[in-house]
């Protein structure tokens, strides 16, 4: 604010909001080394210790995204399907082994954790109270998230502007209500890379029609 008060320059300040784009498996007294075909569990239960082929996952939504036949990649060099559910554990089949770490980061491919949570209150009141420019928003997938977002800003008497994260497939697919929604957009390459075929982001992304307003 300074800067563009002193001076020729015109900056504009920003709060990303937190989201739950990172979900992680928990701690190993002794890491396992997957093998194909074996048997892996991804739990919710909250005990105290699991055996070595089961781990604890960091976010209770994690049962509720995970659905049979999804592909799930952790720390970048394992690979498991879903071969079964239940109210508490996501039963994997691996297939494409490797060594497992404590808290390694867990995707499912072409899903986004946070789609359904709430906006984040404690970011949302630090975007208020520093009156921003733009607020951005992770995992935006259509526009009634960015709609509740603008929302609760003005709720509290804010007028950011919105911006909207495109990260994940579905995005893609309501690509044109998004930019409608919002005040702009941000592509997150890389994200999209860990979601979908790396070498299909930019092919997926000039097929898209933004539009101009």
């Amino acid at each position: 604010k300074k800067i563009n008060a002193r001076t020729p320059y015109i900056i504009g300040s920003m709060v990303d909001l937190g989201s739950l784009d990172m979900v992680k498996l928990g701690e190993f007294s002794s890491a396992p080394h997957l093998s194909k075909g074996e048997e892996f569990t991804l739990t919710v239960r909250h005990e105290v210790e699991y055996d070595e082929l089961t781990s604890e996952v960091s976010y209770d939504g994690f049962i509720e995204v995970a659905e049979v036949g999804d592909l799930i990649q952790i720390n970048d060099n394992v690979e498991l399907i879903v071969a079964s559910k239940n109210s508490t554990d996501v039963v994997c089949e691996v297939i494409k082994g490797g060594q497992l770490t404590s808290r390694a980061p867990i995707i499912v491919r072409g899903k986004s954790y946070s789609a359904s949570t709430n906006v984040p209150t404690g970011d949302l009141e630090l975007a208020t109270s520093e009156d921003v420019d733009f607020v951005s928003l992770s995992f935006v997938e259509d526009a009634a998230s960015v709609e509740q977002l603008r929302s609760e800003l003005r709720d509290r008497g804010c007028n950011s502007g919105v911006v909207a994260k495109v990260e994940t497939p579905k995005a893609l697919q309501n690509i044109e209500s998004i930019v409608e929604a919002a005040d702009a957009i941000m592509i997150a390459r890389g994200d999209l890379g860990t979601s979908i075929a790396f070498e299909k982001v930019r092919f997926l992304l000039s097929s898209c029609s933004f539009g101009a307003s």
